[in-house]
């Protein structure tokens, strides 16, 4: 009785997954044209005319800067923040042999234009080996089926996608359904459809891990919904289209109107010769020439330009600036850009969780395939969203080093560099080609201190200085000789200069008291000039110019 009263009720529910799927479909397919700048031209153009349709392709602006903050800059994975472990460095080579920065960049573009990414993890690949290669999964060619009292658990994954057999050279339909089964783990199958038939199974394996082969996560958090929210959904895809319909219309406002038109009358067209060199005379006395004024408003049309501009940038939460539009602005202090950011960097802070977990996850099945163990903990360090003044930077971590709240590792690594490397390097600059120090450790600069203190002391209390050299430090006569003889040659430039010092001095003197005739002479009342560098017992220059 109640099934005649009432139609099926999994007709319907099937009914509205269908649905589901085609509107998903649709969003993606619209979004891509988006980005493209393939929306829909909403000018009629008749054949023959020119096309006046605008398409500012302000989408791909919003999903590249989007991209650029997330993954613009290098990511590290860490296992230990204190030393670099083996199993870090198998990490390291993995994402390296899977060129890591060029797959997340694509990862978060995926991310940003449909919503939900997927990365697929592919055993026994030879572009990768001896480390798993990781696939980019197209999400239009992903299903998902999951848990209907968790929606985060998946039990089932359905990538299909049409492909041409490499034997018959026919379009075929291709279908890989990953299954969790009852004892945990996942069955992999494989099937073909050629020209519409059945589907045929052409292979299947157990996946021999707990954890499925494709990983995925939200691109921005959604929450009660198992998919992610693109960069550009539909409302922003329709700010860009009316903003798009606003630019169509100027410029044929502008192709009609540009050029000025003239009316008159009174005269015959053949009376009047239009030209741009040409004298308009009209002998009529009830002739008259007048241009048509443009009766659009210009000024209207870009508040409007300007005020759905800001929309989008308002609505994707992508400050203009962030696009590289500086106009009217001018030197910003820190608070100033935190300000103008902080819808980007709310998002990006809201994405790095997102893509953070998976990744986590995803480094950590990695390594369980490296054979490291399945207990990894991985932590990522990402760089800063906001642009930074480095000299403020710079200046900001020397004080929290000298405060002792950071050390030179992490230092290193919040400026971009590698500490391990630049360790490195800098033992390689310390130690010559010929393996012998250039600059002396810490060790030895102590030591050469205290050498060069107690010489000092030695000198002041007396002893000679080639006395206490042969004597406390072994050197040699011809060493000593070397030294002493550097010393005087030293001492002799000194005294050289001393001398043409007081040479000019006495010239000077000689200039203004000496007779007429002999400006150079001193005069006779002239006084002998004081001795430069010391008395002449001291061993300076006396006022004779000879060795005291």
């Amino acid at each position: 009785m109640l099934d005649t009263l009432f139609p099926s009720l999994d007709y319907h529910l099937y009914e509205m997954v269908e649905r589901d799927e085609t509107d998903r479909l649709t969003r993606y397919r619209r979004a891509l044209e988006a980005y493209r700048g393939e929306l829909p031209r909403l000018l009629k153009v008749k054949f023959g005319d020119p096309d006046d349709n605008v398409q500012a392709s302000k989408c791909r602006v919003i999903v590249d800067s989007a991209v650029a903050y997330l993954f613009g800059q290098n990511i590290e994975f860490e296992l230990d923040a204190a030393s670099e472990t083996p199993a870090e460095q198998w990490l390291d080579a993995c994402w390296d042999a899977n060129r890591k920065m060029t797959l997340l960049s694509k990862l978060g573009t995926n991310g940003a234009l449909f919503g939900h990414p997927f990365v697929k993890v592919v055993l026994n690949s030879s572009l990768t080996a001896p480390y798993p290669r990781l696939v980019l999964l197209d999400p239009a060619n992903v299903a998902c089926t999951w848990d209907d009292d968790d929606i985060d658990h998946v039990t089932e994954y359905r990538v299909q996608w049409n492909a041409i057999d490499p034997v018959t050279r026919k379009a075929v339909i291709k279908r890989q359904v990953i299954t969790e089964q009852a004892n945990g783990l996942w069955l992999i199958q494989d099937f073909v459809s050629a020209r519409g038939n059945r589907w045929q199974l052409a292979g299947e394996q157990v996946w021999p891990y707990a954890w499925p082969p494709i990983h995925h996560c939200q691109n921005i958090p959604v929450p009660n919904e198992f998919w992610g929210e693109a960069d550009i959904p539909n409302d922003i895809i329709g700010l860009v289209q009316s903003r798009n319909f606003a630019l169509s219309n100027w410029a044929r406002i502008i192709k009609y109107q540009a050029h000025q038109r003239l009316w008159g009358k009174g005269f015959r067209d053949d009376e009047v010769k239009i030209g741009v060199d040409d004298i308009f005379i009209i002998e009529s006395e009830t002739g008259q020439l007048a241009a048509i004024e443009p009766t659009s408003n210009m000024a209207g049309l870009s508040d409007l330009d300007r005020r759905l501009d800001e929309a989008i940038h308002e609505g994707s939460r992508t400050p203009a600036i962030a696009t590289g539009k500086v106009e009217g602005i001018g030197q910003l202090s820190g608070v100033a850009l935190q300000i103008l950011y902080g819808p980007l960097v709310q998002k990006t802070e809201g994405k790095r969780q997102t893509y953070g977990d998976m990744l986590k996850d995803l480094c950590r099945h990695l390594l369980e395939v490296g054979g490291f163990g399945a207990d990894n903990v991985v932590s990522i360090v990402w760089p800063e969203i906001l642009p930074q003044d480095m000299q403020a930077e710079r200046a900001a971590l020397q004080v929290d080093m000298a405060l002792g709240v950071v050390s030179k590792s992490s230092v290193a690594q919040k400026l971009g560099y590698d500490w391990e490397t630049e360790q490195q390097r800098m033992a390689e600059e310390v130690t010559s080609a010929d393996g012998e120090g250039d600059i002396p450790t810490e060790d030895e600069g102590k030591r050469l201190q205290a050498v060069f203190t107690a010489m000092k002391d030695a000198v002041d209390a007396g002893v000679p200085l080639d006395v206490f050299l042969e004597k406390y430090l072994a050197w040699s006569k011809q060493e000593i000789g070397a030294i002493l003889q550097a010393a005087e040659g030293t001492q002799a430039s000194e005294l050289e200069a001393q001398q043409r010092q007081l040479d000019m001095l006495q010239m000077q003197q000689g200039g203004m008291n000496g007779e007429p005739g002999q400006p150079g002479q001193p005069g006779p009342d002239a006084q002998a000039p004081r001795p430069v560098g010391g008395a002449v017992d001291s061993g300076g220059v006396g006022a004779a110019g000879g060795n005291g």
